[in-house]
Protein backbone atom coordinates (compact mmCIF):
# COMPACT_ATOMS: atom_id res chain seq x y z
CA UNK A 1 0.00 0.00 0.00
CA UNK A 2 2.84 2.43 0.82
CA UNK A 3 4.43 1.82 -2.59
CA UNK A 4 1.31 3.03 -4.42
CA UNK A 5 0.65 5.97 -2.10
CA UNK A 6 3.85 7.91 -2.95
CA UNK A 7 3.45 7.89 -6.77
CA UNK A 8 -0.27 8.74 -6.48
CA UNK A 9 0.55 11.57 -4.07
CA UNK A 10 3.24 12.93 -6.42
CA UNK A 11 0.88 12.79 -9.39
CA UNK A 12 -1.82 14.61 -7.44
CA UNK A 13 0.59 17.35 -6.37
CA UNK A 14 1.91 17.68 -9.92
CA UNK A 15 -1.63 17.94 -11.26
CA UNK A 16 -2.53 20.65 -8.73
CA UNK A 17 0.59 22.66 -9.61
CA UNK A 18 -0.18 22.41 -13.32
CA UNK A 19 -3.79 23.47 -12.75
CA UNK A 20 -2.72 26.55 -10.81
CA UNK A 21 -0.04 27.53 -13.33
CA UNK A 22 -2.10 26.90 -16.47
CA UNK A 23 -3.77 30.36 -16.73
CA UNK A 24 -0.38 32.04 -16.47
CA UNK A 25 1.09 29.76 -19.13
CA UNK A 26 -1.79 30.47 -21.51
CA UNK A 27 -1.55 34.24 -20.92
CA UNK A 28 2.20 34.31 -21.55
CA UNK A 29 1.75 32.53 -24.90
CA UNK A 30 -0.44 35.29 -26.37
CA UNK A 31 1.28 37.10 -29.27
CA UNK A 32 1.09 40.48 -27.52
CA UNK A 33 2.74 39.21 -24.34
CA UNK A 34 5.39 37.35 -26.33
CA UNK A 35 6.15 40.57 -28.25
CA UNK A 36 6.47 42.58 -25.01
CA UNK A 37 8.87 40.02 -23.53
CA UNK A 38 10.98 39.94 -26.70
CA UNK A 39 11.17 43.75 -26.95
CA UNK A 40 12.22 44.06 -23.31
CA UNK A 41 14.85 41.34 -23.78
CA UNK A 42 16.29 43.34 -26.69
CA UNK A 43 16.51 46.47 -24.53
CA UNK A 44 13.70 48.35 -26.25
CA UNK A 45 10.46 49.73 -24.90
CA UNK A 46 7.50 47.89 -26.42
CA UNK A 47 4.95 49.92 -28.37
CA UNK A 48 1.74 48.09 -29.20
CA UNK A 49 -0.07 49.65 -32.15
CA UNK A 50 -3.62 48.43 -32.73
CA UNK A 51 -4.77 49.07 -36.30
CA UNK A 52 -7.74 48.49 -38.57
CA UNK A 53 -5.83 48.20 -41.86
CA UNK A 54 -2.40 47.14 -43.08
CA UNK A 55 -1.75 50.69 -44.30
CA UNK A 56 -2.19 52.03 -40.77
CA UNK A 57 0.30 49.44 -39.56
CA UNK A 58 2.89 50.42 -42.15
CA UNK A 59 2.48 54.09 -41.26
CA UNK A 60 2.95 53.40 -37.56
CA UNK A 61 6.06 51.27 -38.17
CA UNK A 62 7.65 54.00 -40.30
CA UNK A 63 6.91 56.62 -37.63
CA UNK A 64 8.54 54.44 -34.95
CA UNK A 65 11.57 53.98 -37.20
CA UNK A 66 11.79 57.80 -37.53
CA UNK A 67 11.51 58.12 -33.76
CA UNK A 68 14.33 55.61 -33.21
CA UNK A 69 16.60 57.70 -35.47
CA UNK A 70 15.69 60.96 -33.69
CA UNK A 71 15.53 59.77 -30.08
CA UNK A 72 19.21 59.69 -29.26
CA UNK A 73 19.41 56.34 -27.51
CA UNK A 74 15.87 55.46 -26.51
CA UNK A 75 14.58 52.66 -28.70
CA UNK A 76 10.99 51.62 -29.27
CA UNK A 77 10.03 48.25 -30.71
CA UNK A 78 6.79 48.53 -32.66
CA UNK A 79 4.36 45.66 -32.65
CA UNK A 80 1.41 46.10 -35.00
CA UNK A 81 -1.67 44.13 -34.06
CA UNK A 82 -4.96 44.02 -36.01
CA UNK A 83 -7.85 45.17 -33.84
CA UNK A 84 -10.11 42.45 -35.24
CA UNK A 85 -7.81 39.73 -33.88
CA UNK A 86 -7.12 41.41 -30.53
CA UNK A 87 -10.51 42.55 -29.29
CA UNK A 88 -9.78 41.12 -25.82
CA UNK A 89 -6.68 43.34 -25.50
CA UNK A 90 -8.63 46.40 -26.60
CA UNK A 91 -11.18 45.66 -23.90
CA UNK A 92 -8.49 44.98 -21.32
CA UNK A 93 -6.80 48.34 -21.90
CA UNK A 94 -10.14 50.11 -22.52
CA UNK A 95 -9.10 51.58 -25.88
CA UNK A 96 -10.41 51.72 -29.43
CA UNK A 97 -8.58 51.14 -32.67
CA UNK A 98 -6.42 52.78 -33.92
CA UNK A 99 -4.49 53.41 -30.75
CA UNK A 100 -1.16 52.58 -29.19
CA UNK A 101 0.35 51.73 -25.83
CA UNK A 102 3.95 52.15 -24.68
CA UNK A 103 5.20 50.09 -21.75
CA UNK A 104 8.03 51.24 -19.47
CA UNK A 105 10.98 49.12 -18.38
CA UNK A 106 8.95 47.66 -15.50
CA UNK A 107 6.22 46.42 -17.84
CA UNK A 108 3.69 49.03 -16.76
CA UNK A 109 1.64 51.11 -19.18
CA UNK A 110 3.51 54.41 -19.56
CA UNK A 111 1.60 55.93 -22.48
CA UNK A 112 -1.84 55.07 -23.79
CA UNK A 113 -3.01 57.16 -26.75
CA UNK A 114 -5.70 57.03 -29.42
CA UNK A 115 -4.60 57.26 -33.05
CA UNK A 116 -1.47 56.21 -34.86
CA UNK A 117 2.03 56.67 -33.48
CA UNK A 118 3.73 59.86 -34.67
CA UNK A 119 7.49 60.39 -34.32
CA UNK A 120 7.24 63.98 -33.09
CA UNK A 121 4.57 63.18 -30.53
CA UNK A 122 6.47 60.08 -29.40
CA UNK A 123 9.49 62.26 -28.57
CA UNK A 124 7.33 64.35 -26.24
CA UNK A 125 5.51 61.37 -24.72
CA UNK A 126 8.61 59.30 -23.91
CA UNK A 127 10.58 61.99 -22.06
CA UNK A 128 9.28 60.84 -18.68
CA UNK A 129 9.08 57.09 -19.36
CA UNK A 130 11.05 54.89 -16.97
CA UNK A 131 13.68 53.15 -19.11
CA UNK A 132 15.81 51.16 -16.64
Amino acid sequence: MKKIFIPVFLLAVGFLILMSAWPTIVESRKPINMFIAKAKAEGALPLLQFVNTAEEGATAESEVAKFNKMSGGLKLAAGVFPASENADSLLHYNIQSPSFIIFDADGKVAVQQNGLANAGELLKMTQDVHTH
